[in-house]
């Protein structure tokens, strides 16, 4: 297969998960934006803090569920979580790291004390490996509630201990 066959292959996998997204939100009349050309907000409530933009720190509220309606996970209520782990906030930097890229992208049209729906297709999510109990290509949708947006915090000065000559003991 050539590398033009593979990318139509794939881009029309991506449009497929875009139309499933679009039809699910057009059944239930949710009101969603497009981020971009791949992910889908809707604003069920606006926030009047700061707007989640890049680089900064944002804790959220959230539960995930996919487009059946299937919970696998959440900070709010326990008996929606497959794995079981604490209620904090979990806390990601907007369009950098520390969460998928669906949820990067889309946090980016809320702000602090925002509530809403994020819907993510795989792509933008855990892909074709999944994470269980996630399934492989599983398109997503998280409704959030951002509690806290703020600049990252100051990093120490001075040298990194990880480098060589870093060791604050001298040693390398």
């Amino acid at each position: 297969m050539a590398f033009a066959d593979y990318q139509k292959v794939i881009d029309d996998f991506k449009n497929s998960e875009l139309k499933e997204i679009e039809k699910y939100i057009a059944k239930n009349n949710i009101k969603a934006e497009k981020v971009g050309d791949k992910v889908f907000v809707e604003i069920q409530s606006e926030g009047t803090g700061p707007v989640a933009d890049s680089g900064l720190l944002v804790g959220i509220r959230y539960t995930g569920y996919n487009l059946e309606g299937k919970f696998f996970d959440s900070n709010v209520d326990s008996t929606k979580q497959v794995n079981k782990h604490g209620m904090e906030l979990f806390y990601f930097v907007a369009k950098r790291e520390g969460s998928v890229v669906g949820m990067l992208e889309g946090i980016t049209r809320f702000r602090q004390g925002s509530k809403g729906r994020i819907f993510i297709p795989s792509t933008l999510g855990y892909g074709p490996p999944g994470n269980p109990p996630i399934k492989p290509n599983e398109s997503l949708i998280f409704d959030i509630e951002v509690v806290e947006v703020k600049p990252l915090p100051e990093q120490p000065a001075g040298p990194n201990p990880m480098m060589p000559g870093g060791n604050p003991n001298g040693g390398q």
